[in-house]
């Protein structure tokens, strides 16, 4: 899709109906109408652009979940620039929606042509702009297919040969692009070195749904993309993260490996503390954790010198202290859009250092390649197998224009203790063939998920290619690993730590708990965009057999009928349009029996 022509198209409309609309005398009315179109507009323009100057391809998946699940956790200072911008937008759309709508001229037409032809542009111009056909392209995902079970394998792993420890390095956008020695001569010199002793991957593409680094992580260790649940819950409110899903840490911890996760960011942002802690990682170590050993930092977090620094000493003395271990981490100084080069590479710069993000990369390939070395010249690289792979394509970016000259793919890349040579396999494979083609390196063969073994000799380019084309279609196959739970036995509320237990499960309120005849839950979480309904909303639009209880704040369910002031939680509870509303005193709880009673579940 041409979004190009998208935005002149809506371009085109939108001034035109501005230029039709001024020149009529209509009521107040319509004139209020119309200015908050025109304001409109100018906000899904603003949206677009700032998705765009993130994404580097307009609205993405990325942009979507961090609109339901917030930036928490995000360095906002790093980006002042673009903030101040887009609030000089506001301000001029909010002054230019009102000189639209100030006082009618008795000198312009009446034609009410005219005032109809302007709204139908400008509501045409919103249905055509870059904003809206983003947000389609990416929340509708197309038909519903049914031969998930058919090519999503039960994770697994069986010991076959002497287990080793494991490395993964997660080069925040660190693409295999920037190998390209016609796009980028001299670039990559010390990945290059480490390559040539290691099995490389060189056609790993980027899926749907694994295009943000979360969304990366799940794809290489649970074998699955990352669908959010589809109702816009908040990850904030879930106490676990894919919980029915089994990834490469729940594996291997059943292998008794003991799982560190390092990463110089906060754990929060994007969900990163609850996705390791969910599957099994002993250690869980982010920004916060670690500032405090650091003598400088970003707004990020740490840099990578300082990353690497710790995460080596952690090295040994795992190495020292468990007999199996897997240790991962992050990167941070190649973050979009400039980079943040750590001090150690002072005098490293790519060409003429003009370019930012191409000098970050060069102080990444040193880094990462001093770190893998120091590890296969201590006393324990003989058993340490060690991962370098980008979490995601590079995000918008100094070099993005630079980029899309080339064929964008993912780096991937495994150095086996002891080895001299290289092996490249350029068999199609994306970040969900990561996990499980990493298992015969350590000893152990096995399956995850929807990955494939792109080492294996009956490897099937057609059934990866069927997988990757397709895998849109199992969204709710794949939304099942949520797990919401069943009513089995009661449900407390607690009012003072904002928090509902259903059985031994915790989560967050606000929130909205629909219930079929078994008590099997469907929980809702107080969400923003792309859906702007509140929880109180959905009530209203539940269907009328349908069971649920509400906990939000009593100025909210007030709008369904209640008269409660000055109490902040109450209780919503009944089927469909027939409810009944109590405040919240208390804690409360209630059993199973009860709830049964109270939303009629006969």
């Amino acid at each position: 899709m041409n979004i190009i022509f998208f935005i002149f198209l809506s371009l085109f409309l939108f001034f035109l109906s501005v230029y039709l609309f001024k020149k009529t005398n209509t009521s107040i009315i319509n004139r209020a109408i119309f200015s908050v179109l025109v304001f409109s507009s100018i906000i899904f323009y603003l949206f677009y652009v700032i998705s765009d100057y993130f994404t580097g391809n307009g609205i993405t998946d990325a942009v979507v979940y961090h609109l339901k699940y917030g930036l928490e956790g995000a360095g906002f200072l790093e980006y002042w620039e673009l903030i101040v911008a887009s609030i000089i937008v506001i301000a001029f759309g909010f002054i230019f929606s009102y000189w639209i709508f100030s006082k009618k001229s008795k000198n312009k037409s009446k034609k009410t042509v005219y005032v109809y032809t302007a709204f139908l542009l400008i509501i045409l111009s919103l249905l055509s702009s870059p904003a809206t056909i983003g947000l389609h392209s990416v929340l509708y995902q197309g038909p519903i297919a049914t031969d998930f079970d058919t090519f999503y394998k039960q994770p697994y792993m069986r010991q076959v040969g002497d287990s080793k420890n494991l490395v993964v390095i997660y080069g925040e956008g660190l693409e295999r692009t920037y190998f390209n020695e016609t796009i980028f001569p001299d670039l990559i010199k010390g990945l290059r070195e480490l390559e040539s002793k290691s099995t490389y991957f060189t056609n790993i593409k980027q899926i749907a749904k694994t295009g943000y680094t979360i969304a990366g992580m799940v794809a290489s260790q649970c074998g699955i993309p990352l669908f959010s649940p589809s109702h816009g819950n908040s990850l904030s409110g879930m106490d676990e993260f894919l919980p029915l899903a089994d990834c490469l840490g729940d594996l291997l911890h059943k292998e008794g490996y003991y799982l560190a996760y390092y990463g110089g960011a906060d754990l929060d942002f994007q969900g990163k503390r609850k996705f390791y802690d969910t599957h099994k990682f002993d250690e869980i170590k982010g920004r916060n954790d670690l500032l405090p050993e650091v003598s400088y930092w970003n707004w990020w977090g740490l840099y990578d010198d300082s990353l690497f620094d710790l995460a080596f000493n952690r090295f040994i003395e795992l190495s020292e202290n468990q007999d199996k271990f897997a240790l991962f981490l992050l990167t941070l100084d190649t973050h979009h859009p400039d980079g943040s080069p750590s001090r150690s590479c002072n005098g490293i710069v790519y060409d003429d250092g003009s370019n930012s993000i191409l000098n970050a990369v060069a102080c990444s390939d040193y880094l990462i390649t001093n770190f893998a070395n120091k590890i296969v010249q201590s006393p324990y690289g003989n058993k340490t197998v060690i991962v370098v792979a980008s979490d995601t394509l590079s995000l918008r970016n100094t070099a993005t224009e630079l980029l899309k000259q080339g064929k964008r793919r993912n780096l991937f890349m495994i150095l086996e203790p002891n080895a001299n040579n290289s092996t490249k396999i350029n068999n199609l494979g994306s970040t969900m063939d990561i996990g499980v083609t990493i298992l015969p390196f350590i000893g152990y063969k096995g399956a995850i998920g929807l990955g494939r073994d792109l080492t294996n000799t009956n490897y099937s380019w057609s059934e990866v290619y069927y997988i990757q084309k397709n895998v849109t279609t199992w969204k709710q196959d794949i939304l099942n690993f949520w797990s919401f739970p069943i009513i089995k036995k009661k449900v407390k509320i607690n009012i003072n730590d904002k928090t509902m237990k259903i059985d031994d499960r915790l989560f967050r309120i606000p929130i909205l708990v629909e219930l079929d005849s078994d008590l099997q839950t469907t929980l809702k979480f107080q969400f923003y965009l792309p859906e702007k309904r509140s929880l109180v909303e959905h009530v209203k639009k539940l269907n009328n057999d349908t069971s649920f209880f509400l906990v939000d704040e009593c100025r909210n369910t007030n709008k369904l009928g209640g008269v409660f002031k000055g109490m902040e939680f109450c209780l919503v509870f009944g089927k469909g349009n027939k409810y009944n509303i109590t405040s919240l005193y208390a804690n409360r709880r209630l059993t199973r029996k009860e709830i049964m009673l109270l939303t009629d579940i006969s």
